[in-house]
């Protein structure tokens, strides 16, 4: 009976080993990593926004290529040009994609002002507590957004959501940032950052 025992558990383990049902979980934040730039997805030939919509009704446009149809790759903060564009997973980047960018953006000062430009339509949301998306600005091929943040906590992350949507022709998308004096500020990676890992979820 002991042996006929010892038998069945030896076969029992062998199986959990093979599905991985053993496998050891890794603590919840031992995955989570601080990374440069914001968290960039892009989805080649989908026009997900191409006028002003509400903070929620646009960004929930995302919801079904989160899964499928979508590349993903680190945004620095420099000009997408069709190079980089290509590295990061569009096939064609003179035809139809969207794109949107998510993580937080460093404040050094209790005011700063964001800049936008796009070839088509675009939008950045902002959350002031941490939580809540607000619509800082938006922008078309023929109107510039630009919006002054004030009171603000400097030297704080806060959370920042960026969509664009290309239709043809060559992409442009930059955000330019400016601090309290209106000196042009460095955007790059010292500046944005996403968490990736568990704890992101």
């Amino acid at each position: 009976m002991v042996s006929w025992r010892l038998a069945l558990l030896g076969a029992l383990a062998s199986c959990r080993a093979v599905f991985g049902i053993d496998d050891p979980v890794p603590p919840r934040d031992a995955t989570v990593v601080e990374n440069a730039g914001l968290l960039m997805h892009v989805a080649p030939g989908k026009t997900l926004w191409i006028t002003a919509q509400s903070v929620d009704e646009a960004w929930a446009a995302i919801t079904p290529f989160l899964e499928a149809d979508t590349k993903t790759a680190a945004w620095s903060g420099v000009d997408p040009t069709i190079a980089l564009l290509v590295a990061d997973g569009v096939p064609d980047p003179t035809q139809p994609f969207s794109g949107w960018f998510e993580g937080a953006l460093l404040v050094d000062q209790h005011s700063m002002t964001l800049a936008l430009s796009t070839d088509s339509y675009a939008f950045i949301d902002f959350a002031r507590d941490g939580v809540h998306f607000t619509r800082l600005t938006d922008a078309t091929a023929t109107h510039s957004g630009i919006q002054t943040l004030t009171n603000l906590t400097s030297n704080i992350w806060y959370p920042i959501r960026m969509g664009w949507t290309h239709t043809f022709g060559a992409p442009q998308f930059e955000v330019r940032g400016f601090d309290a004096s209106n000196t042009p500020m460095n955007l790059g990676p010292d500046h944005l950052r996403y968490i990736s890992g568990a704890s992101s979820k």
